[in-house]
């Protein structure tokens, strides 16, 4: 991982009871504490490369850190794609696992505690 602008960045997801999925991009942008842009990609069978520009931003809760992904992946037919391979519940779980790090092993932020809102995909018009 090359963090700064134009960087590269790659991980493999493996799990015992399915094939393991690579998931890379690029940085675009870094302005820390505050925010962090990059690509997100990964491949779909029969389909190829597939996803988008995300941002991440960090903000100040109270105390705790909000930290809010917006992912644009194009097309409403590309995120109905993405659904369908179960993405989202892999996704929901991620961040509930991150969320229950104790404050003294989340670096994020200043090692505030992170707090996190789900909220479902929104579809381009």
């Amino acid at each position: 991982m090359d963090l700064g602008p134009g960087g590269k960045w790659r991980y493999v997801s493996s799990a015992p009871d399915r094939d393991d999925i690579e998931f890379y991009g690029e940085y675009l942008e870094i302005v820390p504490p505050e925010r962090i842009r990059w690509t997100f990609m990964f491949d779909v069978e029969g389909v190829g490369p597939q996803g988008g520009p995300e941002t991440l931003t960090l903000d100040d809760a109270g105390g705790k850190t909000l930290m809010r992904a917006i992912s644009h992946m194009g097309s409403a037919e590309v995120i109905d794609a993405a659904l369908a391979t179960g993405m989202m519940q892999g996704a929901i779980e991620t961040w509930d696992r991150l969320e229950t790090l104790p404050a003294g092993r989340q670096h994020l932020n200043g090692g505030r505690g992170l707090r996190s809102r789900r909220t479902g995909p929104s579809r381009p018009s």
